[in-house]
């Protein structure tokens, strides 16, 4: 059953890298109040792009890689998660439960869109690092929570970009640097290939985006999207980022406290 405060967790998959170091998170200020009430979660069909980048700064999708990429994207996150202590439901637009709501693309096409906006608007300014981050995408959440009785929804979004053998040649010989548009933000690209991420989490009943991680503005952004090893441990640290859930925690403590108490002692009786 859904608790009071729900929340939705939305991966947007647009930039990693082959160093894969520390990757940069903004809390809600209510989070760490609603974090407790996040036991299970869903994970939506990822929304994945990848293109070949020619010479000229132009791209071509690549269709043949991205069932592959989000099965990878799917499967480690949830294997991450419920090693961190979730429930993970996997949701799919194409089962009899999602087909009975005609509006449930839309609904997630709507809610994505929005995730976007938002962070957008949360970086704007010299001083957007300073303001605390309360950004909201409304009550089309709430629609995703209640289908799949979750307290959490996982979003993926994947952007991912390469580069020919001819292609990088000239790239290199006369440096030119291809500048790649994502989420609203220019990405220099001076690698054979890029991917960025981004990962939220929305809860689910008042829209506010409470968690956020992203690696675009880091080096993280050499690796092919393509390379199953190289994503799996990049959307696996990304997972990682999120806190343990509140009941795993509590189980390590009691555990703990268990193992501290000092043994009982019998009491004598008289003869």
């Amino acid at each position: 059953m859904r608790t009071h405060y729900t929340a939705i967790v939305g991966l947007i998959v647009l930039g990693c890298t082959s160093g894969c170091g520390t990757v940069p998170t903004i809390r809600h200020s209510g989070f760490k109040a609603r974090h407790p009430s996040i036991r299970t979660m869903a994970i939506t069909p990822p929304k994945v792009e990848v293109y070949k980048v020619t010479f000229q700064g132009d791209r071509k999708i690549m269709f043949d890689v991205i069932p592959s990429i989000s099965q990878w994207i799917v499967e480690e996150l949830k294997a991450t998660f419920e090693k961190r202590g979730y429930r993970i439901q996997v949701m799919r637009v194409d089962d009899p439960a999602a087909a009975a709501d005609p509006s449930l693309k839309s609904t997630l096409f709507t809610v994505q869109e929005l995730f976007d906006q938002r962070i957008k608007e949360s970086k704007k300014g010299f001083f957007a690092l300073l303001r605390k981050f309360q950004q909201v995408v409304g009550p089309d959440i709430n629609v995703l929570a209640d289908l799949t009785d979750s307290d959490a929804v996982i979003f993926v979004r994947c952007f991912g970009y390469k580069k020919t053998g001819g292609e990088i040649a000239k790239d290199w010989a006369q440096s030119l640097l291809i500048g790649a548009v994502t989420l609203g933000n220019v990405m220099v690209i001076p690698y054979p290939s890029a991917t960025v991420v981004q990962l939220g989490v929305i809860d689910g009943n008042t829209g506010d985006i409470l968690w956020y991680a992203d690696n675009s503005h880091t080096d993280q952004v050499a690796f092919d999207i393509a390379r199953e090893k190289k994503l799996r441990k990049v959307i696996k640290q990304f997972a990682s980022n999120f806190p343990k859930a509140a009941s795993m925690k509590k189980t390590k403590t009691s555990s703990q406290t268990a193992h501290l108490a000092p043994p009982a002692v019998p009491v004598a009786t008289r003869p």
